[in-house]
């Protein structure tokens, strides 16, 4: 189980996996971006930020205008959210960083049980709704009959809950934030 992240790491303790990454707020708030006990991966509430290890004069490898902010502003500190006002990007980048931490502890994206979707703003969720899909996606229903019979055979098939949170998140910016469970079998 090799951590997908560059700079990630995993620590094996007697009963638990657990799986660290560069961002800051799991140093600041004491947890890990994803523990692994026997099957079953839990990741913790990944946003779309970009994590840099560099102090404040180094030259930093990214495209500059991913990190413009709300106000237009140019934003460079040690974490830098992606895609400042769209929600659906966040959302996908978001899913993508919380799957490459469960295959970082050995699972796959198949292995996916449920999803949780946090939305700053309510306007947002239908974006939201449209990366869940993008990411974890269910096949056209309206192929097979009401019984929902129809073709999954191309379908995650994890199990999801949204929920809208009134103030947003730690950094203003942040639309999105996303936990994913995954069972490997």
């Amino acid at each position: 189980m090799a951590p997908t992240h560059p700079a990630a790491k995993t620590t094996t303790t007697t009963h638990k996996t657990l799986l660290t990454t560069p961002n800051p707020f799991e140093q600041r708030f004491g947890y890990h971006r994803a523990v692994r006990r026997g099957p079953l991966i839990c990741v913790s509430g990944t946003t779309a930020v970009k994590v840099f290890a560099a102090g404040p004069d180094a030259e930093l490898d990214v495209d500059v205008d991913a990190y413009i902010d709300a106000k237009g502003e140019r934003r460079l500190s040690e974490v830098q959210i992606l895609h400042p006002g769209d929600a659906h990007k966040q959302a996908k980048t978001a899913m993508s960083v919380a799957v490459e931490a469960v295959r970082g502890l050995g699972g796959e994206l198949e292995d996916v049980v449920r999803v949780r979707m946090f939305v700053a703003n309510h306007e947002d969720c239908d974006k939201v709704g449209a990366a869940f899909k993008d990411i974890f996606g269910q096949s056209d229903w309206s192929e097979g009959d009401s019984g929902g019979s129809g073709d999954v055979e191309d379908t995650i098939g994890a199990a999801a809950t949204m929920i809208v949170v009134p103030g947003g998140f730690v950094d203003k910016d942040m639309l999105v934030e996303i936990e994913v469970d995954a069972y490997v079998l």
